[in-house]
């Protein structure tokens, strides 16, 4: 019979924790404990709320446990500490310690970084239970697909090299020498057909270049890449039980969006046919959550512009009131959408910090009329220029840009001093808090939705989450409850961080995802 957990443990409110290859070792920071995972009473001490529970690589080792249905409600991690304070990671092998705990938690108190690092703790066991539960597929289904991208790869592949035709060499056997996914072989053979150097044959260059032979060539690239990246290294990655598990990256980015791989889940094809192969099984729904136009609202909330706040608390369509402002003119989906088309290319892209060049290519005019552009977009609304600026200038003072929640991307002294400081640095410094405090958004949404559900609904649970969407799967019987759950919890997360303008959420119910 396995000897009961120590009295001890229970007297603190730190545990530290670490996984053995025999089951657990626990301590208080005075006295310790080595025992198997089926310990009586070791649920509910990792599971105990008022705890908090220490660990050096907390979302590993909390899927660990839950693999033998040990859950772990209050953890802390030491590398994600380490991550957020820009420190060295902890030694891996290593235990964690109370002084180190200690030494790490205040150097996130100095660096203003407490809140974000709950925050980021709270949604580790959101990820593991995600990673555990896995995305249901339907494997059949997405290798019919696959099938038919690989057929109209070969056919587009063909096509190339019939419009090429002499241009190729062929061996004996009539087989093109020409290897279309290498660039250098693909350029050399395009400057020979059309007399001229080109810089490249990205997609873009290839998109000005008036031949018959670039259309085959953009076809065949675009099946190519879906057999190459959801074709047999993908479906191999599926398991047993139909389900695929990623590997979630809660820290994925610099501005705190997560990274997903082993396969990339938050990259899938955009296609509504594979949409469909990503579903729920017999007698189960799939809730698909997402914060409408989640990052302009934040730009809205940032900057105070009170045309952006009125129109999102009219419910109105922000991309026609933008163009209607500038132009003057009645604009909707259906009236001149065009105007509202260059609007809407402005509204994301001066989050990201897009110049007159790159909207002139993208809304197809000059760079004359893109300039244009911007200075009627400024006119019509100058406090979202005057953040913008304001962001840069602060961020350049502060040597870093942060979130609503206070999350921080630093600047290093060689990067603020270098001539490029007013050119990078400023698309980063305009552009991090705005999807940062997304990221913040949607985290916090995880950590309320999975704790609800997992209270009120044991087999509901988060499957996937990409950006500002949430995906959850559930009883078929429990599906439209559970909705109303994800978008209550969605929205209470979205009012925690902003204040004045109001939350939408689009919430699906269906049999597949509904992106």
């Amino acid at each position: 019979m396995t000897a009961p957990l120590p009295r001890y443990l229970f007297a603190r409110g730190v545990l530290l924790c670490r996984l053995t290859p025999d089951g657990i070792a626990l301590s208080d920071g005075a006295r310790s404990f080595e025992g198997p995972l089926s310990t009586p009473g070791l649920l509910a001490l990792l599971s105990d709320e008022r705890r908090v529970v220490c660990f050096r690589d907390a979302k590993p080792a909390i899927k660990n446990l839950l693999i033998h249905g040990l859950v772990v409600k209050r953890p802390v991690c030491l590398t994600t500490l380490a991550r957020l304070c820009g420190d060295e990671p902890p030694a891996p092998g290593s235990a964690p310690s109370l002084s180190e705990l200690s030494q790490r938690t205040e150097r996130a108190r100095r660096e203003g970084q407490l809140g974000v690092a709950r925050l980021e703790c709270l949604v580790l066991p959101v990820f593991a239970a995600l990673e555990h539960r896995g995305l249901y597929v339907d494997v059949k289904g997405w290798k019919k697909l696959v099938q038919q991208h690989t057929k109209a790869r070969d056919h587009a592949r063909q096509a190339v090299f019939d419009t090429l035709g002499d241009a190729v060499s062929r061996d004996l056997f009539g087989v093109p020498d020409l290897n279309l996914d290498a660039d250098q072989e693909v350029k050399a053979v395009l400057e020979r057909v059309l007399g001229h150097p080109l810089d490249d044959v990205g997609k873009h260059t290839l998109r000005r270049l008036s031949h018959p032979v670039t259309d085959a060539l953009l076809t065949y690239r675009e099946h190519a890449k879906i057999v190459s990246t959801y074709g047999e290294t993908f479906l191999g990655q599926v398991h047993s039980d139909g389900r695929i598990r990623s590997t979630f990256v809660p820290l994925g980015a610099s501005t705190g969006r997560v990274a997903s791989r082993d396969p990339n889940l938050q990259n899938l094809p955009s296609g509504e046919a594979f949409h469909q192969c990503l579903c729920a099984p017999e007698g189960r729904k799939l809730i698909t959550a997402d914060y409408a136009t989640c990052e302009l609202r934040i730009l809205a909330e940032l900057s105070g512009d009170e045309a952006f706040l009125d129109a999102f608390s009219r419910g109105e369509d922000l991309h026609s009131v933008v163009a209607s402002r500038m132009f003057d003119t009645e604009v909707s989906k259906e009236v001149r959408p065009e105007l509202r088309a260059r609007a809407k290319a402005i509204n994301f892209g001066l989050m990201y910090g897009m110049g007159a060049d790159a909207l002139g290519r993208q809304v197809g005019v000059s760079r004359a009329q893109a300039d244009e552009l911007l200075e009627a977009y400024f006119a019509a609304f100058p406090r979202v220029r005057r953040y913008l600026e304001d962001s840069v200038e602060r961020a350049l003072q502060k040597g870093y840009a942060e979130t609503v929640l206070g999350r921080r991307l630093s600047f290093d002294a060689e990067q603020l001093q270098s001539d490029n400081a007013r050119g990078e640095l400023s698309r980063i410094a305009k552009n991090m808090p705005i999807q940062g405090t997304s990221a913040d958004m949607t985290k916090l949404a995880m950590v309320r939705v999975h704790e609800t559900l997992r209270d009120k609904f044991v087999d509901a649970g988060l499957v996937n989450t990409i950006h500002d969407e949430l995906v959850v799967e559930c009883a078929a019987v429990d599906a439209d409850t559970v909705g109303e759950v994800v978008r209550g919890e969605m929205v209470a997360a979205h009012e925690t961080l902003l204040r004045r303008v109001p939350c939408e959420v689009d919430v699906h119910v269906g049999d597949h995802w509904m992106h």
